[in-house]
């Protein structure tokens, strides 16, 4: 029968314009399900007004801003030197809630999500096994694993399932690990639509978390020469990558061109809260985590130039005997006797120490204890007297 020939107490009134309804922005409730407000677009503000406003508390997670409750954080750096590992260690020390990451100090103890695409079961096992973290703390950070390549914003049961997630456990941090795996293209328009897909599922949450977005850098091109601020131009994608974030963050080798070398560089090309970028700091990546390169010289090692070539071309074989001969020393002890000895420079002793001519044996509360490798090993030192 055709519902408009219905009897009339057969048919049921879907929207009744005479009955009372709900004001705008107030709760509607359901049997099951409160929808949550909606939130206006935007808020004026006169300047009066601002500078009655105090800074608000516990929104500064690491640094001076550089991590921040609401805001985007980009962590950049070439492929393959420990960018996830980096992320792991901070949302250790943010379980914690003291101490510094990579230099930046933590300032408050906060729950990290890290929502990572391309490392394997067997990698996050690893990891796992790499660090320490004390067991009370365990539930203040969690990582999930999904099957290569199966992110897509598009995908409205992932979104919705990460909805849940961040609502659930309410993290302060969200670790997005890679970038390229979110989104669908390098170009604007595509890297703009996935950060919107980021923004709304981080709304989940009651407390706006901060976001770091761990990205690549793409390979230097010929003739390129990106230093200081201009690091953050080699971030692949559109330039949304670094205009979008307030704080941008570059995690770099330390000599790119040996595969083997295990130091890495940490700078601040970009940072639009706070007032401090911060230094710039080296570390060496170590089994259980990252030593500070002490004394480093951002400079030398940013212009490699010809006085960081010859300060190096002074440290010689002869000269690690030398320092070694009567047995391990610390790294902080064998770069002083270091430059001691041969007039080097602060990043040509490092370099020689962690790189040339010594092992890590062990860490121990002074720093790095180090031995001279076993090749170069003398049975006697060629500064001994002859007798």
């Amino acid at each position: 029968m055709n519902p408009v020939n219905e009897p009339t107490h057969k048919r049921q009134r879907v929207i009744d314009p005479t009955a009372k309804q709900n004001p705008p922005n107030m709760a509607v409730t359901t049997k099951n399900h409160t929808k949550p407000e909606e939130k206006p677009p935007f808020k004026v503000w006169t300047l009066g007004e601002l500078r009655k406003q105090e800074e608000p508390q516990g929104w500064n997670l690491v640094g001076d801003y550089h991590v921040t409750r609401g805001s985007i954080t980009v962590l950049a750096g070439s492929p393959g030197i420990g960018k996830s590992f980096a992320t792991l260690m901070l949302a250790i020390q943010g379980a914690i809630g003291s101490g510094n990451w990579l230099g930046y100090t933590i300032n408050t103890k906060f729950k990290t999500l890290i929502v990572q695409s391309e490392n394997s079961l067997l990698r996050l096992i690893l990891d796992a096994k790499r660090v320490e973290m004390p067991d009370m703390l365990d539930d203040h950070v969690k990582l999930l694993e999904f099957e290569w390549g199966n992110i897509s914003l598009g995908n409205s049961k992932l979104v919705d399932a990460l909805r849940n997630l961040i609502a659930e456990f309410e993290p302060d941090l969200v670790v997005l690990d890679p970038w390229n795996q979110f989104a669908d293209d390098d170009k604007a328009k595509e890297t703009k639509a996935a950060m919107d897909g980021i923004k709304h599922i981080l709304d989940a949450a009651e407390k706006p978390p901060a976001c770091l977005i761990v990205a690549h850098h793409r390979k230097k091109r010929e003739g390129d020469a990106h230093k200081g601020r201009q690091m953050a131009d080699l971030i692949s994608g559109s330039y949304v990558m670094q205009s979008n974030p307030r704080c941008v963050l570059c995690y770099v080798a330390f000599d790119p061109s040996d595969e083997n070398d295990n130091r890495v560089v940490m700078l601040c090309p970009k940072k639009n809260n706070g007032k401090h970028k911060g230094p710039a700091t080296a570390w060496t990546l170590c089994e259980n985590g990252f030593e500070a390169m002490p004394d480093f010289d951002y400079k030398a090692w940013q212009d490699g130039g010809t006085d960081a070539k010859e300060s190096k071309a002074k440290i010689r074989l002869e000269h690690l005997q030398e320092i070694f001969k009567a047995g391990a020393l610390t790294r902080a002890e064998a770069g002083k006797k270091l430059e001691a000895l041969t007039g080097a420079g602060r990043s040509a002793v490092s370099e020689a120490l962690t790189k040339r001519f010594a092992d890590m044996i062990e860490i121990i509360g002074g720093g790095l204890l180090l031995t001279l490798r076993d090749e170069y090993k003398p049975g006697g030192s060629p500064f001994d007297e002859d007798d």
